[in-house]
């Protein structure tokens, strides 16, 4: 049911969402986009930035508007390298896994994929400085 609910949400977010307008200037995070494909979506549906698909970056618009520009594209470079390296694909294997799985305790080890998703990311911020 989580998946039937997430696909409709994500839909619904998707008709809410339109392509952000605010400019990247630094190049290497221009280049970066470029090469991944990825389409940066602000809505004010989202709260907070997330990832989806393999190349779809959705930005909250009042994040988009308030933020500087450093600070917007620190963003945006975390949330390229979760497209980089895939994650929403491996979160969906990882939430399948658990899901099949369910007598397993496996959820402790789909949290711990996901910190460290994060951390990753957030780390690799600086390649693009």
């Amino acid at each position: 049911f989580q998946l039937i609910r997430s696909t409709i949400y994500l839909k619904n977010v998707e008709s809410h969402s339109s392509p952000c307008n605010r400019t990247i200037t630094n190049p290497s995070l221009k280049q970066g986009l470029e090469k991944s494909k990825a389409t940066l979506l602000s809505s004010s549906q989202v709260q907070m930035p997330f990832v989806s698909g393999l190349h779809t970056i959705f930005l909250p618009s009042d994040l988009v508007s308030t933020l500087s520009q450093e600070e917007f594209e620190a963003v945006v470079a975390h949330e390229l390298e979760h497209l980089r390296w895939k994650d929403p694909l491996l979160r969906f294997f990882s939430n399948t896994i658990c899901a099949i799985f369910w007598w397993i305790p496996t959820r402790w080890l789909t949290r711990r994929l996901e910190e460290d998703q994060e951390e990753a990311s957030d780390a690799k911020i600086n390649k693009y400085s």
